[in-house]
């Protein structure tokens, strides 16, 4: 019985040939977009769940409650620093609550050795148990003391072999920023892409904070934390209790009416985009809108199957009137019919899988680049069970529909067009094009939110700007080499700087003066240092006071200059003409200062938030980055001057510089890549739609082979009859834009009022993509349409 099914199931696929082609080639499409979209959703939601204490592992973060307060305008931002102090004053305050508490912070250092240097990122230090609370296995060393000594450093292993080839490590000597050696430990097995530690270098924190001082610091906000709960702790009470202690340590300046203690999950870091630190993150609605865009090209594939399974129903009428007279029962054509169609959902399968494979590479490089998309035993089951699935979805319409055919009537050949199975393929032909309308929508307004953020305005002139990190000896000489750079007309002016446009990292506390002259007023903001160059290198705007000068030595303990945001959280209405110049201020860390400057208010961070406080003011001790602007013209000269210039003084440290414009555009790289896969993947949607038009526009043509013939004997031309043809298919398409507009209109409204800037959603992105998706199937309709209008009428008046 089975052998005659498959026997029967090969005639009947491959007598209608380029019908089946087209199934099981638009299946794969479909099935291989899929595939590769589920292998990158399941490593988004993988992140961080396979740390060994990962569900009681929380970071600790603080915001703020209020509109325009420490944190600005978004209640939701939440700040991932923490002062250093705060593991002495929180173990000590609830001691039963956490079971550990995990200080991290990075650097990107120069590391020499011998005698080779180079500056590098991932460079970490924390709290030695890092390595059992996080999935930080050693590959040589043991991980109970390899922390022990402050002068160690654990590599991973790609950084071992960067630096030491296939030699042993273990004991070598590493010069951090030609000021201390460290001593390699241990190698740590290089980390997987699915966790937010982004490490490769990792010493303990007191490499970094050796004095008891700087570890119970509360000034500087610097550090992400990380809370171990011990067992069936309530994050819920601890958060509570946090507040009691941030009011007994700051209670004076900013209660717990006022901020908002949040222990953020470790397995949800990885989408916590409301959250300022150091780890990168993902928007989480980019993974549900691949999961969605995989569902709905599967599905415009699907539909493509039952649709030409049930446009081709009546071939077979006559087959299934002669199985049933000679006594076959309807589960058995039921059978008949969802094993073809397993057979071709098998063959559509294993061309998806190829399909997948060549694809992987390539769509790795669009998603992130550095994402470990393999096909593990577990994801192939996984995706063979969807394959199979959706054979027998697809297919079971057309069986139960075939197979419900009465014998009596399709042997009268009764059985020509069923009203049901026609209203069926438009009803799918409308939500096919329905879907590619709205994923062209889609493509349409990220490109469009993505040009808008790139040509904003950003309050800061960042073209023709390069950076680089200082290396020791840049610092040591900086006079000389400042002289040297500034020597090239090229070169218009340079600066050192703690935090640059786009990389604002750190938040400091402030206090300021207030009406009641006993009271102060108090506040965590994002702070730059900045030395009297900083303004003019990367364009900022004074509009108030005067700007930092080296003439002035008091300048560089006493001189703040804030942004308008910044006056406005002081209480100050600029535009009633009240200014902040001169009134006291200072850091909690530093003696009583004052405010000399207001600048513009300029986008440190991404176009995604909106502006917030920041305070500039000169810290030599915190300088870490070199920034140059260069002369319009010969920029590539410039840069080549500063390289030059740089061996000279830092032989052996490589120029690694940036341009300021690129690093800015980092922050955009999710919109651009969610702005191609969506092209990409609408481009496919289009082209399995189409696929499937084609084949019912050919079954429709074939269908009305005599009614051609005899309107051109009478006299219709080929034109008049590939509109008579197309007439249907371009409704359809009219029909599906209608349902999408308003469906892709509150998606892309809601995704796009997450952007603190955005643009308008006009007219414009509707009628494109309406107009591009009505040209594409009316040239595919009127393509097959102008074959069948075109050929010999004699030839189709004898048909059949």
């Amino acid at each position: 019985m089975l052998k005659n099914y498959l026997l029967v199931a090969f005639r009947s696929l491959s007598r209608q040939s380029g019908i089946t082609a087209l199934n099981v080639g638009g299946l794969a499409i479909g099935l291989a977009a899929c595939f590769l979209l589920v292998l990158f959703v399941q490593h988004e939601l993988s992140f961080d769940t396979q740390h060994p204490l990962a569900d009681q592992t929380y970071r600790l973060t603080f915001g703020a409650k209020e509109v325009g307060g420490w944190m600005g305008d978004d209640p939701e931002t939440r700040s991932a620093n923490i002062p250093a102090g705060w593991k002495t004053v929180l173990t000590d305050a609830l001691p039963a609550d956490i079971a550990d508490y995990i200080r991290l912070g990075y650097r990107s250092p120069y590391l020499s050795v011998d005698g080779e240097s180079r500056s590098v990122g991932g460079f970490a230090f924390a709290d030695p148990s890092i390595l059992t609370t996080f999935d930080l296995p050693l590959v040589v060393g043991d991980p109970a003391t390899a922390l022990d000594d402050p002068q160690s450093v654990l590599l991973t292993e790609s950084s071992a072999a960067e630096w030491f080839g296939d030699e042993d490590p273990i004991g070598k000597t590493i010069r951090y920023s030609d000021q201390s050696d460290l001593t390699v430990t241990g190698v740590l097995r290089d980390l997987p892409t699915n966790q937010h530690l982004r490490l490769s270098y990792l010493t303990p924190l007191s490499f970094m904070l050796p004095t008891p001082e700087q570890q119970e610091d509360m000034t500087n906000w610097n550090y992400q934390t990380y809370l171990v709960l011990a067992p069936g702790t309530e994050e819920a009470d601890v958060e509570a209790r946090i507040l009691d202690v941030w009011e007994t340590q700051f209670g004076e300046g900013e209660s717990v009416n006022e901020i908002y203690a949040d222990l953020q999950p470790v397995t949800s870091l990885h989408f916590a985009t409301k959250t300022y630190g150091m780890s990168p993150v993902r928007d989480q609605r980019y993974v549900w809108a691949f999961s969605i865009i995989a569902a709905l090209i599967l599905a415009i594939a699907c539909i493509n199957f039952m649709n030409l399974a049930t446009a081709r129903a009546t071939k077979r009428a006559k087959e299934v009137g002669v199985r049933k007279s000679i006594g076959a029962g309807r589960g058995q054509l039921i059978g008949q019919f969802l094993g073809e169609s397993v057979l071709q959902c098998v063959l559509a399968l294993g061309l998806a899988l190829v399909l997948a494979s060549i694809a992987r590479p390539h769509f790795t490089n669009l998603v992130g680049g550095d994402l470990d998309l393999a096909f593990t035993p577990s994801i192939v089951a996984l995706l063979v069970g969807i394959g199979l699935l959706t054979g027998v979805l697809a297919g079971s319409y057309p069986a139960f529909y075939l197979s419900a055919f009465r014998p009596a009537r399709v042997l009268k050949g009764e059985v020509a067009r069923g009203r049901s199975a026609t209203a069926l393929r438009k009803g799918l032909i409308v939500a096919q094009f329905a879907v590619t309308v709205f994923l062209l929508v889609a493509t349409g307004t990220v490109w469009m939110q993505l040009s808008y953020m790139q040509g904003q305005s950003l309050g800061f002139d960042q073209e023709q700007v390069v950076f680089a990190f200082g290396a020791p000896p840049i610092w040591e000489q900086y006079e000389a080499f400042e002289q040297a750079a500034l020597g090239d007309s090229r070169v218009q002016t340079m600066t050192r700087a703690g935090g640059i446009p786009g990389r604002v990292w750190t938040s400091r506390g402030y206090r300021w003066a207030t009406d009641v002259p006993e009271e102060t007023d108090g506040s965590g903001l994002a702070t730059v240092f900045g030395d009297p160059t900083y303004l003019e290198t990367f364009g900022l705007t004074l509009i108030d006071g005067r700007d930092f000068s080296a003439e002035i030595a008091s300048d560089e303990t006493d001189a703040y200059i804030i942004n308008e945001k910044a006056a406005e959280v002081m209480g100050y209405d600029l535009a009633a003409g009240e200014s902040p110049v001169g009134t006291m201020f200072r850091a909690w860390d530093r003696e009583p200062g004052a405010v000399i400057g207001v600048v513009e208010d300029f986008h440190y961070a991404s176009l995604h938030h909106a502006i917030e406080p920041v305070v500039i003011n000169l810290s030599p001790d915190w300088y870490g980055q070199l920034a140059f602007r260069l002369a319009p013209g010969d920029v590539s000269g410039a840069v080549a001057h500063l390289a030059d210039t740089w061996a000279t003084f830092a032989p052996g440290y490589e120029f690694d510089y940036v341009f300021l414009d690129d690093d800015f555009g980092r922050h955009y790289a999710d919109e651009a890549r969610l702005g191609t896969l969506f092209a990409v993947f609408a481009g496919l949607a289009v082209f399995v739609a189409c696929l499937g038009l084609l084949g019912l526009a050919a079954y429709a043509s074939a269908q009305r082979t005599k009614e051609i013939g005899v309107r051109k004997v009478l006299g219709a031309s080929v034109p008049g009859l590939v509109a008579l043809l197309s007439r249907e298919f371009v409704t359809l398409v009219a029909v599906a834009f209608a349902v999408a507009v308003p469906v892709a209109w509150w998606f892309m409204q809601r995704w796009l009022a997450e952007f603190a800037y955005r643009i308008e959603l006009g007219p414009l992105v509707f009628i494109g993509a309406g107009a591009a998706a009505l040209t594409l199937a009316l040239v595919t309709v009127a393509t097959q349409a102008y074959r069948t209008a075109a050929a010999d009428p004699i030839k189709a008046l004898r048909y059949e």
